[in-house]
């Protein structure tokens, strides 16, 4: 029996340790077969701000690529950011098409030459097209240098990767080329720094010029714009721009100055005009200020398409237009954005007429007469600084971007705008109401619970 009894357990002990061998092997098997998976997969991005995932429109783009793209990190893998390495990843995951490499400029000096790039760049080239772009890393990334400056320390605002990694694919995979003039020479504003970083990024060139100290428009121009101009145009400036528009060109003006007399006839010649007055809508106000306008957006213009159902766009101290009566048969005039029907033009003595108003309309030549277009923006707050920086929520820059890009049949509308880095916290509204909740009811009934269960326990 004892023999019996220590085969038995032999048998018992060399089964435990095989069954234990096979699941130590099983469990490095899977390890290795896991370590080999793409962190796209391994890992979850649980941010407000998905910093780590590729949005919609990046996918949508790289699903539809075409070219092989490569993008080199001039930098040693271990010394860039994480955020930027897990975004660079998802990338190559997300596209056969793209490569990405790691160089370390400090082991292979010479990739700075080869790139000609500097180091701490990550470079994007395209074989086939043979362009090829460079990004600082550090830019990536927006610090708060007015708090740098107050306290020595840094303060992430945004993370810009995702915007300029797609815009850096579509610049280099695509072969052509516009540029953007801004008008001079009539007070006109700059254009803010967030509105010429997005021009950037759909990859077109901007330059600005005055017509009168040049006496035409540049040859290589593909859009002109005119922002916030305070000076009227010249009459020889009109007809240059008037010439400009029947060959083809594009014109987009933000004006909200009525007085202009000549900025007025070039509106009236391509079938619009201002109306006298500030519009107020009585419908669609912000913060019990009926200027500060929600304006209604026409789903129907190419503009507007792609915006989501119930994209919001705010605009302040506007102006309004109108279509002429008597307009050339070859204009097609399309708004798309516009007043409710209980707006009203307020004049400076109190005067009011009530109607829907266009604030923002494109008006087109037939392609028999030229297709050139004029673009008019009776609303210049619609690209404000402060709106754009402080509500993320708005969609003003796309509306903006996209009535820049639909002058062109052959560009893109990528403009993926940069992640906020700022903490968002968890708040609770109706807070009268929810805190009897939480301080009263929740541990009552917690209380409450757990005596019951204490004394069913105490009976047993």
């Amino acid at each position: 029996m004892n023999k019996q009894k220590k085969r038995a357990s032999s048998r018992h002990g060399a089964y435990a340790v095989g069954l234990s061998v096979l699941v130590v092997a099983i469990v490095v098997a899977v390890n290795l077969v896991i370590a080999q998976l793409p962190s796209s997969i391994l890992k979850f991005d649980i941010t407000d701000s998905r910093l780590y995932s590729l949005t919609d429109t990046s996918k949508d783009y790289l699903a539809t690529l075409d070219k092989d793209v490569d993008i080199v990190v001039l930098a040693e893998k271990d010394n860039v950011d994480g955020r930027i390495t897990r975004l660079l990843s998802n990338y190559a995951a997300e596209s056969s098409r793209v490569s990405v490499e790691y160089i370390d400029p400090v082991l292979f000096p010479t990739a700075l030459t080869t790139y000609e790039a500097e180091e701490n760049q990550i470079v994007v080239t395209c074989e086939e097209t043979g362009k090829k772009d460079a990004l600082p890393i550090f830019d990536m990334i927006s610090i708060d240098l007015n708090y740098y400056y107050q306290t020595g320390q840094l303060y992430e605002t945004a993370f810009d990767a995702e915007g300029q990694i797609t815009s850096a694919i579509d610049l280099v995979t695509n072969e052509s080329k516009h540029t953007v003039y801004t008008l001079s020479g009539h007070g006109e504003s700059e254009l803010p720094a967030i509105v010429t970083d997005a021009i950037a990024k759909q990859n077109l060139s901007t330059n600005s010029f005055s017509l009168l100290m040049d006496g035409a428009v540049p040859e290589d121009c593909d859009l002109i714009i005119s922002y916030m101009p305070t000076i009227d145009f010249d009459t020889q400036e009109v007809t240059l721009l008037q010439d400009y528009i029947a060959g083809g060109g594009k014109v987009m003006l933000l004006c909200d100055r009525t007085d202009l007399t000549n900025v007025n006839v070039l509106l009236r010649d391509y079938g619009l005009e201002y109306v006298d007055g500030y519009i107020a809508d009585t419908e669609r106000f912000y913060q019990d200020n009926v200027y500060n306008i929600f304006p209604k957006l026409a789903t129907g213009h190419d503009i507007i398409a792609s915006l989501p159902e119930n994209a919001l766009v705010l605009v302040a101290n506007s102006r309004g237009l109108q279509t002429v009566d008597d307009k050339r048969d070859s204009l097609t005039i399309q708004y798309f954005m516009y007043t409710s029907e209980n707006a009203f033009a307020v004049l400076e003595n109190g005067d009011m007429t009530e109607g829907r108003y266009l604030l923002a309309a494109t008006s087109t030549e037939s392609d028999e007469t030229g297709g050139g277009r004029l673009t008019a923006i009776a609303c210049p707050t619609l690209i404000d600084e402060y709106l754009l920086s402080n509500f993320s929520n708005l969609v003003n820059l796309n509306v903006f971007m996209n009535a820049i890009t639909d002058n062109f049949d052959d560009i893109s509308t990528i403009s993926i705008p940069a992640k906020s880095l700022q903490t968002t916290y968890n708040t609770i509204s109706s807070a009268s109401t929810w805190s009897i909740v939480f301080i009263a009811v929740i541990p009552l009934v917690c209380l409450v619970g757990g005596l019951v269960f204490w004394l069913k326990r105490r009976k047993l």
